[in-house]
């Protein structure tokens, strides 16, 4: 008797754990999280176009912590079977390229492991995590200030590069992006004309290139280490 009495103890004890446990943790355990479209689950990849507007994630956004993290909106940018690539809507933060002023690359700054480790963590449940696939990046450089092409990464979550900037938007205007109020609290800058990072070097291997406030552009870039720059991450998913 005593020990079933023990057993059904603890039986009780863990599904009071499972009960009162985070409900992104919960929704983690299925199988597949698909991300929405007009508040539709996407369940085919022919429901998405370019251009449409879908949720998946969460991430602070108002800046107010009392009210938990906020749906992360992302613009579809290409479609390639049954994969499709995405980038934030908002500059949802505001990070260097690189902690400290030095020359490097993409493959080595911090702003791409914070992305592709702390970002998807918080960002994504385990199920939304096994959509974002794993792809190839060219590394560019920049040939308007003579910095060849570098080594290609392997990312999950990433940033554009200028020829995608390029490619990947009908004109500056629809490049330019908002900051959330989350951003402007990390230290992002409006007087700085807005900025956002891309991922090729700028002028020399200790900046970055990013976009302008208007969408346009600027291939010399600033310093990696400024504190005050946007980050949009992008990503590719594959939906069924």
């Amino acid at each position: 008797m005593k020990r079933m009495a023990w057993i059904l103890l603890a039986l009780l004890l863990f599904m009071s754990a499972m009960g009162s446990g985070n409900p992104r943790q919960a929704l983690s355990e299925r199988d597949r999280e698909l991300p929405e479209l007009n508040g539709m689950s996407v369940t085919t990849v022919d429901m998405v176009a370019v251009g449409d507007v879908l949720t998946m994630g969460e991430f602070e956004q108002d800046n107010d912590f009392t009210n938990g993290s906020e749906p992360l909106e992302w613009r579809v940018l290409k479609k390639s079977g049954h994969r499709v690539m995405l980038i934030t809507e908002k500059i949802i933060t505001a990070r260097p390229f690189h902690e400290t002023y030095k020359k490097l690359r993409w493959r080595a700054c911090d702003l791409r492991t914070w992305l592709n480790g702390e970002f998807m963590g918080k960002a994504f449940t385990a199920a939304e995590q096994r959509l974002i696939q794993e792809v190839e990046l060219v590394d560019s450089g920049n040939e308007d200030y003579g910095i060849g092409a570098g080594s290609e990464t392997k990312d999950r979550v990433f940033l554009l590069d200028i020829d995608e900037a390029f490619s990947c938007f009908s004109s500056a205007a629809d490049r330019a992006a908002v900051s959330t109020k989350y951003a402007d609290a990390q230290g992002f800058s409006k007087n700085a004309d807005g900025w956002w990072w891309l991922r090729n070097a700028g002028q020399d291997l200790d900046h970055a290139a990013l976009i302008y406030k208007d969408g346009n552009v600027y291939r010399a870039g600033d310093s990696v280490s400024r504190t005050y720059i946007g980050v949009r991450p992008a990503l590719w998913i594959e939906l069924p």
